[in-house]
This record gives structure tokens, C-alpha cells and sequence, in this order.
């Protein structure tokens, strides 16, 4: 047995992996969608959690090297009064299986040599399949079988999307809408397990703060669960070393009916959590409300200027909706009509038509051709491919992803029918959404405001705190709090003095308009 420092829990199981766990690591990240937790992140999370009773039952359902326990495990040990702590993990990967065994009875001996006392139970089980019975309180199959009730489940789940006709999307049919990820139905058969007052801790990806595809799983946990802290990464690269492309949140969420008076939301920059920021907004800042879609949304400001903003934007009492704008995706899809895209880039409007990817986006306006893009900008136009043009005129076209990397979340181009002359219609790719109107075509000054609008710091701030996806959907930009038509038209009036789209004036006349205070627009300077 190595030697024992009370601190090294979680930093010895870190370096415990065997030959054969690395070297097949890649399969099992992309197979099994698992991201091994970083030690500073799980002492991080076991710092989270609050234990009012000597006697713990704790459950890790997606345990791995079993990191996290032994994280929870680590925190006790500092505390005086003496715990009993009885864990339950699930792995089903046959590879970690004696990996983990290992871990936790070198935790277990250890505890042995302390007041704290250190059971386990390891459950080489699927822990959908083995629990999701629970999950429904009508099915008769778990009557039979004693409910398990933890006070303590922290995770770090597998995150990967499951087509909607898996067998774990059937049994977790319930909050299952479009594609589901099987991180979400971690996290909710999580929540069905806990005790009263039990406390979960997870780590997963932010998507389900926002979106239709979480939007039935969100109605229920949160009915049943209320969050009280919640963690953001500044940096998505850093948090953890794999590469992970969504963006990464920890929750903290306590199985109770009445919501807490205000919820805890830190920062930090990557995964060494240095430099801890920590705003504590009320409730219904973060957990907010969408009245005319039934939803409700997690907003996640990080900062206090990100507060001042939701409070601006969510005075408007009007949204992009109902002032009559529509967003909706380009309708290329490119692999689905190889047949009409062509290499020559000159169109006469009548055999071919000009098609527009993200890449003609630039300078808030449309580029086109370019000799840089390695991509068809044309296509024929047949009667066939007439289904997937649209028609030249004004728009406002936005790209459909991004990356918390880049500096902006929105990247909006004005489009005039006279960029592209001589043509009646269009093709745009499926990578573009584009604005419009359906009872008439937008102006020139409804599209100039849109997009001086949604290019502004100051939407791009919101969105940023309402957004949990490198996706722009369009049931967001829908539900967007927008100033009064008079503003927005106001706002491309302004614009159309301009010969060049440039980042700092659209601010300025945007900011000017809205009336902004002079604190928040030097924050953008």
C-alpha cells in the first residue's frame, strides 16, 4: 500500500490508470462519451456539498476510476465529528471495473485508521437500465423492489445524444423531446432517487439550460429539484484536458419544494479554478420564466455587468416575435443536394443561382464570391431546386454556430438585394439562419436595426447568459426581449449613413438610441 496523505485522495487516483485504460481512452471518450474529472474540479465539487447527518448515503452513477467519491471521501476526513458513509457506484465499463474495486479499498483501509467509516457497493450495471423504473412512480415492475434514497449523488455522466427510438429514451420517455443526450436522463433519474432534502452536484454540459430539445426534462427537474449554486468555465478548452466541444457547468440542486431567495453563480477560467468570482443573483434572475412558450429557462450572468444588462433587456416589453419577425434555417443542406451545387462561381440567375455559406457572412454584410471558400457557391436552378431558393430581397442573416471562444455569440449580416444583382433568387446553406416577414418583405431599415441590434455588446452579452449551446436556435432569437419597432427603426436609419459596418459605431448608435447608461457602454470600450 502507498503511502497515505489525508489530501491525496483524489490526486492518487488521478495518476492510477493503468497501460491498457490510456491507451484505449480515445475509443472509450468517443464511444462512451466519458471525460475523465480533473482532481481540482472533483475536490471543487465535493467542497458543494453540505452534510447535516453523521451517516451519509452517497451514489456516484457514473463512477468511473471513482474520483468523485473518493473526493467526497477526502473532504470528510477534515471534519471532526465522526461519518459513516455508505456509497454506491455504477460503472459499466468492464476495462475500469478493477481500477475502481482498487480505489476504493485503498479508501476504505484508510478510513479503517480514522473515526470515519467507508463502505462501498459496486454496481457493474447499465444505470439507466438498472434504475429507470423508478423514475416512473406508476410502474408496477419497482412496486416490488425498495425505492434506493440517497442523501448525497455527484456526477460527472457520460454525454452523448441518443437517437429518440433508444431503448433509454423509451424508458426515460417522459421528459424526452427530439434528440435526447444521456447526460439528461443521469440527472433526472438522479433527482428521482434523492431523499427530501437530499443534494445533488453534477458536472455536464450547459445545453439543457435553454432549447426545446431539454425542454420538457427542464419543466421537471425543475419542479422537483431547486438550484443553489451553479459554476460557469470562462475557457472551454481548459476544463478538461480532452477535447470537449460544449460549454461546461456544475449544478448544485437540492431536492425541495420552496426555492432558495437567491442562487450562487461562480467563474472561474479553466479547471485550476484560480481566481474564483462569485455573483448571487435572486432566483428568478436565473431561473426564469418563458410565459409565452411555457418554459422555464436557466439564465447564468457571470458577472455583475451581465446582471445589469438581463435587467435592461428584460425591461422590454416586447420580443422578437411578437413584433411579427420570423428566423428559420437555410434550406441547403449540402450533402442532401450534391446534384444542384456547382464549382463555377458566376450565376445568371436563370440556369444558376448563388449560394451562400457562413463564410460569405463578413463585415456584417454578404461577400460574394469568394476565391478563399473551397465550397460550391452556385447551384442550378431547376424546378426541383426552386424548392430550396429563397427569394432576393432584405434580410438579416446569422450565423447558426459559434464558439465560446470566438469574441461574439451573435454574428449578424445585413443583406440588400442589390449585393447580388441580376438573380430572383437565392440558395442559403443550412449553417445560415435568415430573418424575415411573413405577411411582407423587411425593409431596409427593419433589416439594418435588426442587425445593429443583435450585433451589439449588448445583445451578444445577453445572449451569452441565456444561451447554453454553440448552436443560435431559432426558438431563442423567437423568445429575444426586443426595444419598440420605433427604436428599431430608428436604430437602421441610423445605420444607413454609414459606408462600413464597423463594431464600435454600431455600438455607439445602438447604445446612444436605447438610452444606455454610460457606466455599461464604456464596459464595451
Amino acid at each position: 500500500m502507498e503511502p497515505f496523505s489525508r489530501a491525496s485522495f483524489t490526486d492518487y487516483i488521478a495518476t492510477r490508470h493503468t497501460p491498457e485504460l490510456t491507451s484505449s481512452q480515445k475509443s472509450l471518450k468517443k464511444a462512451k462519451g466519458q471525460f475523465f474529472t480533473p482532481p481540482s474540479i472533483a475536490r471543487f465539487m465535493a467542497r458543494q456539498i453540505t452534510l447535516n447527518n453523521s451517516e451519509v448515503s452517497l451514489l456516484d452513477p457514473g463512477a468511473g476510476t471513482g474520483i468523485l467519491t473518493a473526493a467526497v471521501c477526502e473532504q470528510l476526513l477534515s471534519e471532526q465529528t465522526p461519518f459513516q458513509i455508505h456509497a454506491h457506484l455504477f460503472e459499466n465499463d468492464s476495462r475500469i471495473l478493477p481500477l475502481l474495486k482498487e480505489n476504493l479499498s485503498y479508501i476504505q483501509c484508510v478510513f479503517h485508521e480514522t473515526p470515519h467509516s467507508f463502505t462501498f457497493e459496486i454496481f457493474p450495471d447499465d444505470f439507466i437500465e438498472k434504475n429507470a423504473c423508478f423514475f416512473d412512480e406508476q410502474n408496477l415492475l419497482c412496486l416490488s423492489s425498495p425505492r434506493p434514497q440517497y442523501d448525497v449523488i455527484i456526477s460527472n455522466p457520460p454525454y452523448f445524444k441518443l437517437p429518440k427510438m433508444h431503448h433509454h429514451s423509451y424508458l426515460m420517455r417522459r421528459i424526452v423531446h427530439g434528440q435526447p443526450n444521456i447526460y439528461m436522463f443521469f440527472m433526472a433519474l438522479s433527482a428521482a432517487l434523492l431523499k427530501e432534502q437530499g443534494q445533488m452536484v453534477f458536472i455536464t454540459p450547459r445545453s439543457y439550460c435553454s432549447g426545446s430539445y431539454f425542454r420538457l426534462f427542464r419543466n421537471w427537474f425543475l419542479q422537483r429539484m431547486k438550484p443553489v449554486f451553479f459554476h460557469l468555465f470562462e475557457s472551454r478548452k481548459h476544463t478538461f484536458r480532452q477535447h470537449v466541444l460544449q460549454e461546461t457547468v456544475i449544478i448544485k440542486a437540492v431536492k425541495q419544494t420552496a426555492p432558495p431567495s437567491q442562487i450562487t453563480i461562480s467563474t472561474s477560467e479553466d479547471a485550476e479554478l484560480r481566481h474564483i468570482h462569485e455573483i448571487h443573483p435572486v432566483y428568478r434572475t436565473v431561473i426564469c420564466p418563458i410565459r409565452s412558450d411555457n418554459d422555464v429557462n436557466i439564465h447564468l450572468p457571470s458577472d455583475d455587468l451581465a446582471l445589469d444588462i438581463v435587467d435592461i433587456i428584460r425591461s422590454w416589453n416586447t420580443t422578437f416575435f411578437n413584433l411579427g419577425f420570423r428566423i428559420s434555417t437555410g434550406p441547403v443542406v449540402s450533402f442532401r443536394a450534391t446534384q444542384y451545387l456547382t464549382e463555377n462561381n458566376t450565376y445568371d440567375g436563370i440556369h444558376r443561382v448563388p449560394l451562400l455559406w457562413m463564410n460569405h457572412l463578413q463585415d456584417f454584410s454578404v461577400q460574394f464570391p469568394l476565391v478563399t471558400v473551397n465550397k460550391p457557391q452556385t447551384m442550378l436552378m431547376t424546378e426541383k431546386s426552386s424548392k430550396l431558393l429563397i427569394k432576393n430581397q432584405y434580410y438579416v442573416f446569422l450565423k447558426r454556430f459559434s464558439s465560446k471562444e470566438q469574441k461574439r455569440r451573435l454574428y449578424a449580416a445585413y443583406y440588400s438585394p442589390v449585393i447580388l444583382k441580376h438573380t430572383d433568387y437565392l440558395g442559403l446553406e443550412n449553417h445560415v439562419n435568415y430573418i424575415w416577414k411573413p405577411d411582407r418583405e423587411l425593409s431596409q431599415a427593419e433589416s439594418l436595426g435588426i442587425m445593429a441590434l443583435l450585433n451589439s455588446s449588448l445583445l451578444d452579452s445577453y445572449f451569452r447568459v441565456i444561451n447554453g449551446h454553440t448552436q443560435v436556435n431559432a426558438s431563442e432569437i423567437h423568445h429575444l426581449p426586443f426595444p419598440s419597432y420605433e427604436t428599431i427603426l430608428q436604430i437602421g436609419g441610423a445605420l444607413n449613413t454609414l459606408k462600413k459596418f464597423e463594431p464600435s459605431q454600431i455600438n455607439t448608435i445602438v447604445m446612444s438610441i436605447l438610452h444606455i447608461p454610460q457606466r455599461i457602454q464604456k464596459a464595451f470600450l
